[in-house]
């Protein structure tokens, strides 16, 4: 993403962020993830990363209490 798409990004996530403090929700939480991962990722990287979504969902959920 271009520089406008991530700060667009980065305040959806702020906002998820404050949601996710009032009511948790393991779905929210790998979302938030996956964009704070896209984020820090490469233009092809975040094709790639916003594609496995599923499996990183799955992964957070595993590491839950």
């Amino acid at each position: 993403p271009g520089a406008v798409q991530k700060h667009i990004i980065a305040l959806l996530l702020e906002d998820a962020k404050r949601l996710q403090q009032l009511e948790p929700n393991a779905g929210t939480e790998a979302r938030i993830w996956i964009a704070m991962k896209s984020l820090k990722c490469e233009s092809s990287d975040y094709f790639k990363t916003t594609i496995k979504t599923t499996q990183l969902s799955g992964e957070l959920l595993k590491k839950l209490p």
